[in-house]
């Protein structure tokens, strides 16, 4: 593993999805590295891949897209408050499960065209 960073560095998480679409807030964050990869790691795996952490400060510090924020978890671990609710780090290979990026699309039950044509009224596959 990577040497751990000061998970209380600041940070930045973009590109989240809108908490209230008329006001458009809660599209990012602006906390500690531990708060924003613990915030990153509760969105839904196809949500993931839009997000940007910026780490440090403002200007000088590193960007990381979706894919990127991933490598960097299976490199360091999870935040120390995450991993002791998990009774420890994970394996590297469960790291890379949790930090997953998921497809570009939402799951299946979501309003998918193939969903709706299945209930529609005189639908027989086939």
């Amino acid at each position: 593993m990577a040497t751990r960073p000061d998970w209380n560095t600041p940070a930045h998480l973009s590109g989240l999805p809108c908490t209230n679409w008329k006001r458009r807030t809660g599209m990012e964050m602006r906390d500690t590295l531990a708060a924003c990869i613990k915030r990153w790691l509760d969105l839904p795996a196809h949500q993931r891949r839009d997000c940007t952490l910026y780490v440090g400060e403002s200007g000088k510090g590193r960007m990381l897209d979706g894919g990127a924020i991933t490598r960097e978890i299976e490199q360091i671990g999870l935040p120390p408050d995450m991993a002791a609710a998990r009774g420890g780090q994970p394996s590297p290979a469960d790291l890379a499960r949790i930090a997953a990026v998921g497809r570009d699309e939402p799951p299946k039950g979501s309003g998918n065209a193939t969903d709706a044509a299945v209930h529609c009224r005189g639908y027989k596959p086939g």
